[in-house]
């Protein structure tokens, strides 16, 4: 695990680095701003889309890492959900001196989406980099700023829903679901969706509609040995939980 959090902390550093220093050094631009920028979009196309691409594979709570951590036991919603950073750092050893210089560019991102809010994709990193640091509310607070600027977009929706549920104990009833369904009526065969409607669902006991859940997550997605075993276990822990509801 010292490896994982090594390369996570790398990533988020290099990839704000890459967005930070274009965003926040002075620029003759900035003195006399286009009318685009001054109705808050985002200045710069290429910019733009090195946030998002790198924004994307930052690593957090996700459905590969659910499969590579969890467990049936996380399907209980008691205080089990996985917690990233709480997780890699406790397995850790040597890596940690590279932290500081993240933390200070993680703020340095928050002071700018302070000053320029009207920008999804900043909150969006900020809120995989609070959730890598385990900084679970502010995570969340930042999720919800980008969820506020584009509501229809999958990653933000399933990454606010699983912050969302770390800060409560694990829970995906509510808001969580709520943001979880909001995904699938968007793409029904979204993966990360579709891995947590089944976890919702299994938490309020509805174990046919976990199975469908997963099931159709068996069929429609790519995946790799260790998600196909972990799929299968939690399928046939969810067959086994509704058997035993029907005596």
């Amino acid at each position: 695990m010292g490896t994982f959090l090594l390369i996570t902390t790398i990533m988020v550093g290099v990839g704000l680095a890459f967005v930070l220093r274009p965003m926040l050094r002075p620029t003759d631009r900035a003195s006399t701003p286009s009318e685009e920028s001054k109705a808050g979009k985002i200045t710069d196309t290429g910019n733009k889309l090195t946030a998002l691409l790198i924004a994307l594979a930052i690593p957090a709570v996700s459905f590969g890492l659910y499969f590579q951590w969890g467990s049936p036991q996380i399907l209980t919603g008691a205080g089990d959900f996985p917690n990233l950073a709480q997780h890699a750092t406790a397995h850790s050893s040597g890596s940690s001196e590279n932290l500081p210089s993240v933390q200070d560019m993680v703020e340095r991102l928050a002071a700018h989406l302070e000053q320029e809010p009207d920008n999804p994709e900043g909150w969006f990193m900020l809120g995989r980099s609070y959730t890598v640091m385990g900084r679970t509310e502010e995570a969340s607070a930042a999720f919800a700023e980008a969820y506020e600027r584009q509501p229809d977009n999958l990653e933000i929706l399933v990454r606010y829903a699983e912050s969302l549920a770390e800060g409560n104990g694990g829970s995906l009833a509510g808001k969580p679901s709520e943001l979880i369904q909001s995904a699938l009526s968007i793409d029904p065969g979204f993966s990360s969706a579709l891995w947590l409607a089944g976890i919702a669902a299994y938490q309020q006991n509805d174990y046919h509609e976990a199975i469908g859940h997963w099931e159709r997550l068996q069929k429609g997605a790519e995946l790799g040995e260790q998600e196909q075993r972990m799929l299968a276990d939690v399928l046939s822990e969810a067959r086994q939980a509704q058997e035993e509801n029907t005596k």
